[in-house]
């Protein structure tokens, strides 16, 4: 390789990880104010007790994106003993970090839909569906040591399935809410409901 190819091979490599770095902090900062936010206001004794429903799932969420940032980046550093546990902690706070973000979602959806048992159940059925592609994916992804580094192996399937059941949760909760505030609810209790679900 010409030195040209190498200096070129080493700005990448650098770019790449001031970029990395970057995000990573920013992930991290947001993540932990957020953590220290919403446990503050949770010592509020006047908070209403939906509160602590949305306030556990955003703790939840947030935490989990905490121990994903810094075992994802921890993975560069893991040796090949550490290689695999390394992974499952990255993998399980990736799948823990988002499950708890499409149960915050969904939640927020069925209050919208004034706990309309439809909504309900579907939201359920969607959570159940997530929560087994996260499991599988856990169980069939792998980490690989290899070439002096601990290298992730998504399996394609679960790649896709769990990113697909996200999609879904997603999506479902959007339509939910656009549908309930375009049938004729009362903007103003809906706005009122928005405002005191999402005081954090």
């Amino acid at each position: 390789m010409s030195s040209n190819a190498t200096e070129v091979s080493n700005s990448g490599q650098l770019t790449q990880f001031l970029v990395y770095g970057g995000i990573t902090g920013i992930t991290l900062q947001t993540s932990t104010i957020s953590v220290i936010c919403v446990s503050l206001r949770l010592a509020d004794p006047k908070r209403h007790r939906r509160y602590w429903i949305v306030a556990s799932l955003m703790l939840a969420y947030n935490a989990g994106s905490i121990v994903l940032v810094i075992s994802f980046a921890g993975l560069s550093v893991f040796g090949q003993s550490t290689c695999l546990m390394g992974y499952f902690l990255a993998n399980g706070a990736t799948h823990f970090s988002l499950f708890f973000f499409d149960c915050f979602i969904l939640y927020k959806a069925c209050a919208l839909a004034g706990n309309n048992n439809y909504i309900v159940a579907a939201s359920i059925l969607f959570l159940v569906n997530r929560l087994c592609w996260g499991i599988a994916d856990i169980v069939v992804s792998s980490c690989i040591w290899g070439n002096g580094a601990c290298n992730y192996n998504q399996n394609v399937v679960t790649g896709w399935g769990y990113q697909t059941a996200d999609l879904i949760c997603d999506a479902f909760s959007s339509l939910v809410s656009i549908g309930f505030s375009s049938i004729g609810w009362d903007l103003g209790s809906l706005a009122s409901l928005l405002l005191s679900e999402n005081e954090v």
